[in-house]
């Protein structure tokens, strides 16, 4: 099976809760969704995301603030990343950073600071945050509409995906449209949709490299427990530092040419040790889980 797509679906979610002209009423639907008391009228909506732009190989999906009291950092995931609370504090300080004057900051008067929520949204096959498969029927998402129609969406192209239909995201739009899932958004903006899909992912390369990845790694890791000490202990070394800095496992296994899920393996690993991340104990027990 193909591995998740995530640059398509944050995408696509990107531009349902910050880019389209409807972003502002989907973020107030979407706090609504996630609290007991619904925002009152006219309760400003700030929108505010850590761009990869100002901070290179750094950014978050979508965060708002509410009313100068709640600042909302969502993340969508369609695999589980232990390393999430970490990231979400990052992304916080950077969001504050765009929020607070520098010149206002080095006043002797405190500056007050919205209280921050985080919520990462999830895709995948196993989770134990919020579920946004329409099968999991997480309560928030008959609070939030375009939440709900958004995991169908993506749901839908999942099921043609696994047919091998090469037209998948067409004809995903298209019965989407049709049975009202995300229909004003899709009709008014469905070509750019497809654009974005296309230009993110390839399903079918996707599944031949994965195939291949495969392969590659199982090779890998049959030779990881008798590969040079050092060779390896230099790797981990390596993800450490990516780590450090907030870089994802998917940079990471990119930057440093390595199989994705070895460099999983290693930030999964990491995350017993952090936040001191001692390379030697990171490396020993590394070696004993094969």
């Amino acid at each position: 099976m193909a591995k998740e797509n995530r640059k398509v679906k944050n995408s696509v979610l990107v531009d349902l809760f910050y880019e389209d002209e409807f972003a502002e009423e989907n973020d107030r639907m979407l706090y609504n969704a996630l609290h007991k008391e619904p925002l009152p009228e006219g309760t400003e909506i700030r929108k505010i995301r850590v761009d990869n732009v100002l901070y290179m190989n750094f950014q978050n999906d979508f965060s708002f603030g509410v009313g100068g009291k709640v600042l909302i950092l969502g993340e969508h995931q369609s695999t589980i990343n232990k390393n999430m609370p970490l990231r979400n504090l990052m992304y916080t300080g950077r969001a504050y950073e765009q929020m607070v004057p520098v010149r206002k900051r080095y006043k002797k008067e405190i500056i007050r600071l919205p209280k921050p929520e985080f919520y990462t949204f999830y895709n995948g096959k196993e989770t134990k945050v919020i579920n946004i498969n329409p099968d999991a029927g997480h309560e928030i998402l008959e609070k939030c509409p375009v939440l709900k129609e958004y995991g169908q969406f993506i749901d839908m192209i999942r099921k043609y995906q696994e047919t091998g239909d090469e037209d998948a995201y067409e004809h995903a739009i298209k019965e989407c449209i049709q049975k009202g899932i995300l229909a004003d958004y899709l009709t008014k903006r469905g070509s750019e949709v497809v654009n974005m899909l296309v230009a993110e992912y390839d399903y079918k390369m996707d599944m031949e490299v994965q195939r291949e990845e495969a392969f590659e790694e199982g090779e890998k890791l049959g030779r990881l427990e008798g590969q040079d000490d050092g060779k390896m202990m230099k790797l981990v070394h390596q993800v450490v530092k990516k780590i450090q800095k907030g870089i994802s496992e998917e940079q990471t296994a990119e930057m440093l040419e390595e199989a994705f899920d070895t460099i999983h393996r290693i930030y999964d690993m990491a995350g017993e040790f952090a936040p001191e991340y001692d390379v030697e104990r990171i490396y020993e027990r590394l070696k004993q889980s094969f």
